[in-house]
């Protein structure tokens, strides 16, 4: 069973009621937790911490109190397992991510990714390199390749085309507004501000520019580090990286 994380309720006891009473309670159910970096603060430090401290190797039945509850939760992990999957481990509360076993996959390839857009567009027939011009803006996510696959759908729909080639992508990013390299838009402005600056930046000055909080201009910074568009050097100094300043901004 695979949960979307943002959709479980704040309040421990409507996530029991909610989900809890109906989805879990006796039955046989391994449920993933997708996007695990938003479980509620209210359950991640409370039900869910209590569920991997209460965890023992020599019995399998776990039992927790629940203060606003008449009652207990009670798992049997032979019968009702759960993973937790993240593209952002350093979200999730620190407590309860120090006692999980942490897996780490490499991220979709540019190949894989283009072959998840043909999937899913069965009805187009792509020209040329298109598929590698799609695949440069999926940062890497099935779930983004799904999306675009559905957007081209659309537009060869409304075109009465089922050629889809360079033009076409070109035209789609334009209507779609679709940043190089697949950047979100804060992540874009971060790039031009950064260039107009002649590619030096402290973090400080960026976030006053962005009016963002350091941290979340921090959280802004790990997509780009990770595509080598930027450094941290000496000094904590932010420098674009010739790849960097490639990006058209």
């Amino acid at each position: 069973m695979l949960i979307d994380s943002s959709t479980l309720q704040r309040n421990p006891l409507d996530f029991i009621e909610g989900f809890y009473n109906t989805k879990v309670r006796g039955k046989n159910v391994y449920v993933v937790f997708d996007e695990a970096h938003n479980i509620p603060k209210t359950l991640a430090s409370g039900i869910f911490l209590s569920m991997f401290q209460k965890q023992s190797m020599n019995d399998p039945h776990i039992s927790i109190n629940i203060p606003e509850y008449d009652g207990t939760i009670d798992l049997d992990l032979r019968k009702q397992k759960f993973a937790f999957a993240t593209t952002d481990p350093d979200r999730i509360f620190a407590p309860l991510r120090d006692r999980m076993k942490i897996l780490n996959f490499d991220p979709y390839n540019e190949a894989e990714l283009s072959q998840i857009v043909k999937q899913n567009c069965e009805s187009v027939i792509f020209l040329g390199d298109v598929l590698d011009h799609i695949s440069e803006v999926l940062r890497g996510s099935p779930r983004k390749a799904i999306d675009v696959s559905q957007d081209i759908v659309t537009y060869c729909e409304n075109k009465c085309n089922s050629e889809f080639g360079p033009d076409q992508w070109k035209e789609l990013v334009d209507i779609m507004t679709i940043n190089p390299v697949g950047l979100e838009d804060d992540e874009y402005m971060y790039l031009k501000e950064i260039k107009s600056r002649g590619g030096e930046i402290t973090v400080s000055s960026m976030a006053a520019i962005l009016n963002h909080p350091r941290t979340v201009v921090q959280e802004i910074e790990k997509f780009l580090i990770q595509r080598d568009l930027l450094k941290i050097g000496t000094n904590s100094i932010r420098h674009l990286t010739p790849k960097g300043y490639k990006i058209q901004v």
